[in-house]
């Protein structure tokens, strides 16, 4: 059973990427240069919500790591 709070592999990492960048704002993601407002200000949910997705991916990534 997949569990989506979980990183368990490169699509779930991507995915989880791609969540990191909807909290920054990005709506229309693409390969190349993206521009960003360094004076936006982020809410605290937007941060707490990126930081539990990086969690999960660094998570996923020690766990690769380790079967290497």
């Amino acid at each position: 059973m997949h569990d989506h709070r979980t990183c368990e592999d490169d699509q779930d990492a991507t995915r989880m990427a791609e969540t990191i960048l909807r909290e920054l704002g990005y709506n229309n993601v693409q390969k190349g240069s993206n521009r960003y407002d360094i004076q936006f200000k982020f809410s605290e949910r937007q941060l707490l919500n990126i930081a539990r997705t990086a969690e999960r991916i660094a998570r996923w990534a020690r766990a690769e790591m380790k079967g290497r």
